[in-house]
């Protein structure tokens, strides 16, 4: 399996806080595979979503 798409992980800032960024770096070196269209993920510290689209990483709104 070739870890090469960790190293083209693309992130759309708008919205996110710095505590999104760190905890997606986190999560990118720790997962072994590349995530899905349309994956959520959610920062451990402020509850805000991620979400996986069209190879890039982008805010999904707060959590309710």
């Amino acid at each position: 399996m070739s870890d090469s798409w960790r190293q083209h992980v693309k992130v759309n800032p708008g919205g996110l806080m710095r505590c999104c960024l760190a905890s997606l770096n986190d999560h990118i070196n720790h997962v072994q595979e590349q995530p899905k269209n349309f994956e959520l993920f959610v920062c451990p510290h402020c509850t805000n979503r991620m979400i996986y689209k069209n190879g890039a990483w982008e805010w999904a709104g707060a959590r309710a």
